[in-house]
């Protein structure tokens, strides 16, 4: 219990630093062992940067889009980081993760960011393997976390749908877009 608690007080530290625009990716920490090439099959440094709380990506109007790589995240990104007029997609009935774009109070998403935002919601669901399917979207202020829910697990009202098939340049475009944003 003390490690989930010490977790959720990391993540929501690290959403603070997110909505002040202040975060930064830890720096690489170096082992002996791993300066020293004494580490085991697993415990290898990792060539790619220290991952932040959430995927991001930006479409291709410019648009943050952030996702959650997990049942805590999603409720982090969702409750945490998300304002009630940012848009929120889920691929519709198959668990999968939490899709957030930021926008301004007032404004619609344009076709081409609510096409990539859904796009990333059936990438990052148990709809990938079919390379189709339905993604449900709403804005924030329509998603509820009933009392007792299982982490993940939220209640939408006034949602409207759009039917994605996974396109191959399009998500290399996402991934583009994502890895330049990082560097």
């Amino acid at each position: 219990m003390a490690a989930i608690e010490t977790d959720l007080r990391r993540i929501q530290t690290e959403l603070d630093l997110i909505k002040s625009g202040q975060w930064q990716p830890p720096p690489q920490a170096q082992s002996p062992a791993t300066t020293t090439g004494l580490c085991g099959k697993g415990n290898k440094p990792s060539s790619q940067s220290p991952r932040g709380p959430f995927r991001r990506f930006a479409s291709a109007d410019g648009q943050a889009i952030f996702v959650g790589r997990n049942a805590r995240e999603n409720d982090a990104l969702t409750f945490g980081l998300a304002n009630s007029d940012d848009l929120w997609l889920h691929a519709r009935g198959v668990p999968g993760s939490h899709v957030v774009v930021r926008m301004e109070k007032g404004h619609e998403p344009t076709p081409t960011t609510l096409l990539d935002a859904a796009t990333l919601a059936l990438l990052y669901s148990d709809l990938k393997k079919s390379g189709k399917g339905e993604v449900i979207y709403t804005r924030r202020k329509w998603v509820r976390k009933a009392k007792g829910q299982a982490a993940g697990a939220v209640t939408v009202t006034q949602d409207k749908a759009i039917y994605v098939t996974l396109d191959k340049k399009r998500l290399e475009a996402l991934k583009e877009r994502s890895a330049a944003r990082q560097e």
